[in-house]
């Protein structure tokens, strides 16, 4: 009797003996064709790895996962694993029933050298032009208004009020005459004064032109040169835009080329419908075929029996289904009925080694979701009576939810 205990006690343990020897459930996302393998478990640590497509592998740097589940949204970076074969995230902790509702990942890689070494050039060759340049004509430029100040100042002139009187004769002329005839009494010499003043003052007011347009000329052609720069940047983002070379879920608008046009960006968006169709299951299910579930309210004949009284068997099914519908990828969604999900039990309780197991019994079971089915069948405990055989059979993880709900209820 001893060993027929301990191997119904043993056989009830099988589900969660298999589950626990694997602590890590994995879900991988393909770029290549956006699509994500696998099904979040609550009771385990889950991680996502990130396939990017071959061509980008050597060249992504930077990896970042976003998840968006419920009304949370988790961020995490991902390390570089195998060589850059994929990218690995710890994901967040998932309750019983919880999905995910979106899914991007953010890939940073270094774009081709060609491009961004051809416009360095560009820029270092313009970079050096525009220095001579600018420090010729500052040069240049400087040195004669110095001068010219210097030599105005000398005759008691403001340089900086002749320059801004200049393009009002009268007035220009009634200031530089009134500072000569102070200095020089003699006619002829405030003449000649008065020309050379006209000269520099109109030199001056030419040099100050010619400099103010060669460097709006130079800030053109830096204009230019950002143009040309964001035409290269745009040509890239169509090439990467290319859903043969990137994956299908690329577009324009989800990529973003670095400004030194050395780097860039991709954010691969997963939020089909089919996502919220994968709820984090009890890691007892992994299994796949197998099914053990507790049934709590059992109608045997014409009686219904109820858990935790007296006289009340706890009854398990025990048994296999037709199909695995556990771990599905994100393109699979379960049809409301389906063969698949058929399946046979064997009906125990815990008296089936006694004398009077109470119920015995041979079910066909049909799995309704990932937690719960119904069986329908026929019990011979009473061979020489058998009996209708009817059950609502849940998991452990779902039964022990309910029962924590309720008593929150109660509280």
């Amino acid at each position: 009797m001893k060993y027929r205990l301990f191997f119904f006690a043993l056989l009830l343990a099988v589900p969660a003996g298999v589950c626990a020897g694997d602590d890590v459930n994995v879900l991988s996302y393909y770029a290549v064709g956006n699509s994500l393998d696998g099904q979040p478990l609550v009771d385990r640590v889950n991680v996502l790895r990130f396939f990017p497509v071959f061509a980008m592998r050597d060249s992504a740097y930077e990896v970042e996962v976003t998840v968006y589940y419920g009304s949370q949204v988790y961020s995490r970076s991902a390390q570089r694993m195998d060589g850059g074969r994929y990218w690995e995230a710890l994901l967040p902790a998932f309750k019983l029933g919880e999905a995910i509702q979106r899914l991007e990942v953010e890939s940073k890689f270094s774009l081709h050298r060609a491009v961004a070494d051809q416009m360095d050039a560009i820029l270092s060759f313009h970079k050096k032009q525009r220095e001579v340049t600018e420090a010729r004509v500052k040069s240049t430029f400087a040195r004669f208004m110095w001068d010219s100040k210097q030599y105005l100042d000398s005759l008691g002139m403001n340089a900086n009020k002749l320059s801004s009187l200049y393009k009002n004769p009268r007035t220009y002329e009634a200031y530089r005459d009134s500072v000569l005839e102070i200095r020089f009494p003699e006619q002829v010499k405030r003449d000649s004064l008065a020309v050379t003043v006209d000269s520099l003052v109109a030199l001056r007011v030419l040099r100050l032109n010619d400099y103010q347009v060669d460097h709006k000329e130079m800030a053109l052609e830096q204009s230019a040169l950002d143009t040309v720069r964001q035409a290269l940047a745009r040509e890239m983002e169509v090439g990467l835009a290319d859903t043969l070379y990137t994956g299908p879920s690329v577009r324009l608008s989800d990529i973003r080329i670095g400004k030194d046009l050395k780097t860039a960006s991709i954010l691969y968006r997963n939020y089909k419908g089919a996502l919220r169709h994968m709820p984090a299951l009890d890691p007892a299910e992994s299994m796949g075929v197998f099914r053990v579930r507790y049934v709590p309210f059992p109608v045997v004949g014409k009686t219904l029996w109820r858990p935790f009284r007296s006289g009340s068997p706890t009854v398990f099914e025990v048994g296999l289904s037709f199909g695995n519908v556990i771990v599905a990828g994100d393109e699979f969604v379960k049809p409301q009925l389906s063969l698949r999900r058929l399946g046979v039990a064997f009906v125990i309780s815990d008296r089936v080694f006694k004398a009077d197991p109470e119920i015995m019994a041979l079910a066909l079971t049909y799995d309704f979701n990932s937690y719960g089915s119904l069986g329908v069948g026929v019990d011979f405990a009473d061979a020489g009576d058998p009996r209708s055989y009817f059950s609502f059979g849940i998991n452990k993880k779902a039964f022990e939810s309910v029962i924590t709900g309720l008593a929150a209820l109660f509280n």
